[in-house]
């Protein structure tokens, strides 16, 4: 005989509650049993409802349930100890058109178990110890009607008021939560507390070992990633040091490369350290959302600076392939190239023409102290070169000499080239007198000096280093 059962296709009672535990089971949890313990289980529902004790029970009208095996399929299923619960069990609508009401009496069932009286009873022991909350205004499971509407109430685990200063306090409604099953339940209460300018404060017994994403779509990251609980550490540091703790469980992003990994953090903080966001309804210790979206932007400019990095290889690249001529299409490799330099909001020619080649030239050139991606060999003939025929992107190549040093090298250069040329007998007009002029006549404006800064967004890409001063 086999030992493995299997539930029926569209059981009745679909969730269950151990009341020896207090915790909630899909039905399938316990039918996918052995013979014996199924058995075991039959037998354990009857004898304590015998002697009235705690057993299993159905989720939605709390009334006592046993799996029974269908004659027919082989299949098992949850019932009724008695057949007349049937009747006014919620599960017994077979519509089902609102899940709500047995969402709320799942939720209710949970609160006579025993892990939740334990949780009570820790978290009114650490409220009564900090003298900022108001031990007259501390209730338990009392009803909460609402301002507006009186017809409207919620029934928290525990009420409580905390002075926050002098002229205000703070309600707090504390809800202990044994299970993320519950979305519609705990939307609506955030919904009734918020319309009541207090706070909906979520209690859990345990997150060692808790996969947080099965809070993901109502507690856990609703609430910035932390999630609060009370235990015998939090309750111990209550009582000594006269103030609210808990035990803060939270995500703490960080950065790998350019990933953000979570990374799950404890930590016992006291209550005057959470930030309370009533709006939200929302409380929390870290602010998870605020650092990721730091990390965030942080690994965004390590993308960017690195594909920027590979652009400026792809550039020098394209200009050295077309000066040796190993370049086989021009036209497609520079197409490619400005479509990528257009991704980062830079503007090139529509063609690699000669103003584009004379830039490049002119400040790699004075970049590497030497002719580069040209004919000419040395560093003066460039400058020579660009003072006659480059004048639109002196500037440009001024800023790059000063700024690598490479002007000193120009000058020696000039130097040398001014005294063979008195032995010779020829006029030479220095390299340092041609600065002066260069720099006077840009900032005169001089029509024959006027600088083409239609690269200036390229040049920075090429230059990152080179700090760029506004064009005028």
């Amino acid at each position: 005989m086999s030992n493995v059962f299997t539930l029926v296709d569209e059981p009745l009672i679909e969730y269950v509650i151990d009341q020896t535990d207090g915790k909630e089971y899909g039905a399938g949890e316990y039918i996918a049993a052995s013979a014996r313990e199924i058995s075991e289980i039959r037998v354990r529902v009857y004898d304590a409802r015998q002697r009235n004790e705690p057993n299993i029970i159905c989720a939605a009208c709390h009334r006592p349930a046993y799996p029974r095996k269908n004659v027919k399929t082989g299949k098992f299923h949850f019932a009724h100890v008695s057949e007349s619960d049937n009747q006014d069990c919620p599960y017994n609508d077979k519509k089902r058109l609102d899940t709500s009401r047995i969402d709320s009496m799942r939720y209710n069932g949970q609160k006579e178990g025993p892990d939740h009286k334990l949780l009570k009873r820790l978290l009114r022991a650490s409220i009564d110890s900090d003298p900022l909350f108001d031990p007259i205004q501390t209730r338990e499971e009392k009803n909460w009607y609402g301002a507006t509407d009186e017809n409207k109430w919620r029934r928290p685990d525990i009420a409580a008021t905390r002075l926050l200063d002098t002229l205000s306090n703070l309600r707090i409604a504390f809800e202990i939560q044994l299970s993320s099953t519950y979305l519609k339940v705990i939307a609506a209460r955030r919904e009734f507390y918020l319309k009541e300018n207090a706070l909906l404060f979520w209690i859990f017994k345990d997150a060692s070992g808790v996969n947080p994403l099965q809070y993901q779509d109502d507690l856990f990251y609703n609430n910035n990633s932390n999630l609060f609980v009370v235990d015998e550490e939090t309750v111990r540091n209550s009582h000594e040091q006269g103030k609210l703790f808990f035990r803060c469980c939270y995500y703490e992003p960080l950065l790998a490369g350019t990933t953000v990994n979570d990374i799950w953090r404890e930590r016992v903080v006291p209550f005057d350290e959470l930030t309370i966001d009533t709006e939200h309804q929302r409380v929390y210790w870290f602010d998870y959302k605020a650092e990721k979206s730091k990390l965030l932007e942080t690994a965004r400019e390590i993308l960017w600076a690195r594909e920027e990095e590979e652009l400026r290889t792809r550039y020098e690249d394209f200009w050295n392939s077309v000066h040796l001529g190993k370049c086989a299409d021009p036209e497609t490799t520079y197409r490619r190239l400005r479509h990528q330099l257009s991704m980062h909001d830079i503007d090139v020619p529509e063609h690699h023409g000669r103003e584009l080649e004379r830039f490049t030239q002119m400040v790699y050139s004075a970049k590497a102290g030497e002719g580069y991606l040209t004919g000419l060999k040395t560093l003066l003939e460039v400058a020579n070169n660009s003072y006659l025929y480059g004048k639109p992107f002196l500037w440009y190549f001024g800023r790059v000499l000063q700024h690598y040093g490479t002007w000193d090298k120009l000058l020696t250069q000039d130097k040398n080239a001014e005294q063979r040329k008195k032995m010779t007998g020829k006029k030479h007009e220095s390299w340092k007198e041609k600065g002066k002029i260069i720099k006077q006549k840009i900032d005169a404006n001089d029509p024959d000096f006027k600088q083409n800064r239609s690269f200036d967004k390229l040049f920075a890409l090429l230059f990152p280093e080179i700090t760029l001063p506004t064009t005028k």
